[in-house]
This record gives structure tokens, sequence and C-alpha cells, in this order.
């Protein structure tokens, strides 16, 4: 294991944020920094051996990350036209980064005692921001509801033995307009839109999020890999 900057978190916490790398070797070959500083790790589930080993740092386990799959093969393509859903133009910028820093709860951000709800919703926000920018991801596709923006989807690429793979990277629906069934409906869009694009498609969630893995499979998808979430805080 060994310690990589995490130079964009960094910049939000506005001290020295790191990620754990090499999880496959169940050993230390690391010192933990001097000064204050975050350090985060994600562990495939079946690595008691480095669970244990963290815990043993004072690692706490924040989240457990469940991912979703769906090959394309068994997607069938709906013909219908989703007029209420567009590619996110500048008129709506406003609107999405409030979603963005306003609706999110279960992340590991905010499942995260040690960490201020205010500074996780910052985190999001930012994080859709660099879609704005075009600095990170595909597209940004934006869900309206009576010609208001309602939610967003997140688009990102990735590859898997070889195969493209495209992701959710993030999605949400506002607070407002939750239970309206808004949050199937865009990832059904995004179902059938990407199947002529990637062969797998992925997303992924919280285990405390009950209703996004239920949309999740609802929609097709079915898990195929789970992490457990880990985060050391240096005072």
């Amino acid at each position: 294991m060994n310690l990589i900057k995490d130079v964009w978190l960094s910049d939000i916490f506005l001290y020295d944020v790191y990620r754990l790398d090499n999880l496959n070797e169940a050993k230390v070959v690391f010192e933990l920094p001097k000064t204050k500083s975050f350090i985060w790790a994600k562990i495939p589930t079946e690595r008691v051996d480095s669970v244990d080993l963290l815990n043993s740092m004072n690692f706490k386990v924040v989240d457990v990350n469940v991912t979703f799959e769906i090959n394309k093969k068994y997607v069938k393509k709906d013909q219908t036209i989703h007029s209420n859903i567009t590619e996110f133009s500048k008129e709506d910028e406003t609107s999405i980064l409030k979603i963005a820093e306003s609706s999110f709860v279960y992340s590991r951000f905010h499942l995260d005692k040690n960490i201020p709800n205010s500074l996780a919703d910052k985190i999001k926000r930012m994080w859709i921001k660099n879609y704005i920018d075009k600095k990170r991801g595909v597209r940004l596709l934006v869900i309206k509801y009576k010609d208001e923006p309602a939610g967003f989807l997140a688009e990102i690429e990735s590859k898997k033995e070889n195969k493209s793979v495209g992701v959710i990277d993030l999605i949400s629906i506002d607070k407002n307009f939750q239970g309206k069934g808004l949050g199937k409906y865009l990832v059904d869009y995004w179902i059938n839109d990407c199947t002529d694009k990637y062969d797998i498609l992925r997303v992924g969630t919280q285990i405390a999020n009950i209703p996004s893995m239920r949309l999740y499979e609802s929609c097709g998808f079915r898990i195929s890999n789970s992490l457990y979430i880990m985060h050391l805080h240096l005072k």
C-alpha cells in the first residue's frame, strides 16, 4: 500500500488529502503524515485482512459501495422520445449546482461524521462544476419537470477487460421533485441512449441508499462488485 495525494480533494478540504493505492498488498509500506490530513481507501469486501490492517491504524469503515452493471445484450431499446431530457445548457447551471449541493444524503462524505455537511455538499457541487467546465466526464444530462431543471445525470467512460464501459458517475433529483419517478425516467433514458456506445453500463451507490439500489435493479442492473470505503482523519 502507498499514499497518493488527491489534489482535487486537497483543494476543497484546504489541507492534504490522500488515497491509498496498491491495496492488493495487505502490508504497510507508507508512513502516516505528521500534519492534519485525510486519507481514504476503497477495499474489496473479500479482503478482510486489509480491513483488519487499516482498522489497526484507526481507519474507520464509513460506507460499503455497491457497483451495478448491465450488459448491452440484455437491454431492450425503447424508442420513446424523451423530450424532457436534454444535454446540459448554460441556462441550467444555477439550478443544477443547487441540486448538486443540496440533494445528497448517503455519499461517503455525508456519512462520515468527521466531515461537516457543508463541506460534503461543496464536494458534490464542485464535482458537477467540473462537468459544466468540461474538466471531467463525457456529458451531463438534465431532466426537467414543467420546464424547470429537476435533476441531472453525469456520464463518464471506463474500460473493463478491453470492453467499453459507460458509467453513471453522479445522479440526483431535486428534493422538491422526488417521488415522481424522475430518477427511473432518467436512468431508463440513459440506458436506452448508451447501448450503441458501450458494451457494459455501470453505476455505483452506497449500501445505505436502499432507494437507489431498488431503482437500479428495477432498471435491469445487477450487483457486480462491492467495496468497503474507509476513512482516516489525522488531526
